[in-house]
């Protein structure tokens, strides 16, 4: 049985934009949103310094299990 926990809705215009200002490929910013929108879902934000860090370390773990570095 599936499980509903939320969605996760991508602007295509807007990661377009971002992958250029941050100098990633499309495939690495879309699996960025991705990774970072299902962060959300279960529970991490980063309304403070240290949940900042925490979610974004373990962003950068998923995406180099996935091999969507940021040379990709």
């Amino acid at each position: 049985d599936a499980v509903v926990i939320g969605d996760i809705v991508f602007c295509l215009k807007q990661i377009k934009k971002q992958a250029k200002q941050f100098n990633n490929s499309l495939n690495r910013e879309l699996g960025y949103m991705f990774v970072h929108g299902l962060l959300h879902l279960v529970g991490y934000d980063h309304m403070n310094e240290t949940d900042k860090n925490l979610m974004r370390k373990k962003e950068e773990e998923i995406l180099e299990k996935i091999n969507l570095t940021r040379e990709v």
